[in-house]
């Protein structure tokens, strides 16, 4: 667990496009009306991000974000 807990604190998080544009790589996460849509995707792609999205459900989501800090891939 504290393996987990460093990397997470590690992590920045943020809902500022123009702060993720400044990111390598950025997760999206969520679906539905309230998730980034496809235009702010595509600035990103734009802006020269590895864009990925992470979709589901509360629990479908820490599900998969913590698996890809166990692995080191957040």
């Amino acid at each position: 667990q504290a393996v987990v807990d460093q990397k997470l604190a590690d992590l920045t998080a943020g809902a500022s496009l123009d702060h993720a544009k400044l990111a390598g790589h950025v997760t999206l996460i969520g679906g539905g009306p309230d998730a980034p849509g496809a235009t702010a995707e595509q600035a990103l792609v734009a802006a020269g991000c590895r864009v990925e999205r992470i979709e589901g459900d509360a629990n479908d989501v820490a599900a998969e974000l913590a698996q890809r800090i166990q692995v080191g891939q957040p």
